[in-house]
């Protein structure tokens, strides 16, 4: 069965009637730590986090309850980062997405570990691009107030 946390949270009777021993969770750092636990049914046996915990952190619209405002809440500190942070994790070593050029980026901020497979080295350069990275300036204003310039409220407010 595949399904959203917010779908399993609905749907928590007709799941628990499943009584799945094992529940995996993909993108597990992004995931508020209520949602996943939600999404357990009692028949849970196993439960199987994939994600990254040095990337996304869960959405928190206040921010005096954030990990970032040092108030202790930390409400968007995921369950798989708190347990990444407390035990040894298995994490990628090589990457086969990205040319060099590319992950040279990641690498220097976050993953120094990180090595490009040989396959990555003959990947072209996009057409009708000078090279694999480009950084687009614009003039355009973003958003201030959650609505763009059509009036419509950003869904995402970010």
């Amino acid at each position: 069965i595949g399904c959203t946390t917010t779908k399993a949270a609905m749907c928590k009777e007709l799941l628990g009637g499943v009584n799945a021993g094992i529940v995996l969770v993909e993108e597990a750092a992004e995931i508020l730590e209520a949602h996943v636990l939600t999404s357990l049914s009692p028949g849970a046996k196993r439960l199987i986090m994939i994600g990254d915990h040095k990337q996304l952190r869960p959405k928190c619209q206040h921010y005096p309850l954030t990990v970032e405002s040092g108030g202790c809440f930390d409400l968007n500190r995921s369950l798989f980062e708190r347990l990444a942070l407390a035990r040894p994790i298995a994490t990628l070593g090589t990457q086969h997405r990205m040319h060099p050029d590319i992950s040279s980026i990641p690498k220097l901020v976050t993953y120094s570990d990180l090595s490009d497979a040989s396959s990555v080295l003959s990947h072209p350069v996009p057409l009708g691009l000078d090279s694999r990275v480009v950084f687009i300036d614009h003039k355009e204003l973003e958003d201030v107030d959650g609505r763009g310039d059509d009036g419509v409220e950003s869904l995402s407010k970010t």
